[in-house]
């Protein structure tokens, strides 16, 4: 039940364009770079490929050179997972959600802002 609020209330602050959310996997990391990932909702049994850099870290969908520091990026099978793990031993909170038709429409992974 709270998860389905929560992907309730991810979807209601998409609809009406807060900055306060963000859906989907690009803009979820953009949000962990920046270290203003609060709470992050992510579909059960969501992967995606995606790329690490070597050098500071960060984690994208697409790469090679990484956007931050240009350093070359290595190819990740599952850069979602990557993105948990990483929220995690940031301290972020991340609930892991099955089957809610709120969270999947906008991407299988949200995240609401820290600050």
């Amino acid at each position: 039940r709270r998860r389905e609020g929560l992907a309730r209330r991810l979807r209601a602050l998409l609809d009406e364009g807060k900055s306060s959310a963000v859906a989907g996997l690009g803009p979820v990391l953009e949000l962990l770079a920046s270290h203003r990932c609060g709470h992050i909702l992510v579909s059960e049994g969501f992967e995606h490929p995606g790329w690490r850099c070597d050098a500071c870290g960060r984690l994208a969908v697409v790469g090679r050179a990484c956007p931050r520091c240009g350093a070359a990026m290595c190819e990740l099978e599952d850069v979602a997972l990557a993105a948990v793990d990483d929220a995690l031993a940031s301290g972020v909170t991340v609930d892991v959600c099955m089957q809610l038709a709120d969270l999947d429409v906008v991407g299988r992974i949200g995240a609401f802002l820290r600050y």
